[in-house]
């Protein structure tokens, strides 16, 4: 060690060092693991250059690879997960001058809620019926027949 660039290994040798304290180095007692030396491989094996024949043929099942992938994501991407299913799907409202209109199917029920009046609607096109005060079916044609 002859120079300012040894100075950290020298710093590392001194702190992994065992306290004749304490028993426990420095370097444990901070980062509480033992440094430990790496094996470091003599040479990165050199490539030799391959028959354009071998990188076209590599070339190739690699795209097919990635093809497949590509296929097997696509297809799992467009089929959702259960709690992503809509079983409740609701068709859109048919527009009129007077605003948003659904239509009714079925009224299955009817119900006193916070002294309010609810009737139980099944809608055309929904799965599962709702409950629904009076004031939101005033022009409901269902009530009036």
């Amino acid at each position: 060690m002859t120079g300012i660039n040894d100075l950290p290994l020298a710093e590392l040798a001194i702190n992994n060092r065992d306290a004749a304290s304490t028993g426990v180095s420095l370097f444990f007692l901070t980062h509480l693991f033992h440094v430990s030396s790496i094996d470091i491989a003599d040479a990165p094996p050199v490539e030799t250059p391959r028959n354009p024949i071998e990188f076209v043929d590599d070339y190739m099942r690699k795209a097919r690879e990635v093809l497949e992938w590509a296929q097997l994501l696509h297809a799992a991407a467009t089929d959702p997960l259960p709690s992503q299913r809509q079983t409740n799907w609701q068709p859109p409202a048919i527009e009129t001058p007077e605003g948003p209109e659904f239509e009714i199917e079925e009224i299955q029920g009817e119900r006193t809620y916070q002294r309010k009046k609810q009737y139980l609607i099944k809608w055309v096109g929904w799965a599962e019926p709702t409950w629904n005060d009076v004031s939101l079916l005033q022009e409901a044609k269902a009530l009036n027949a």
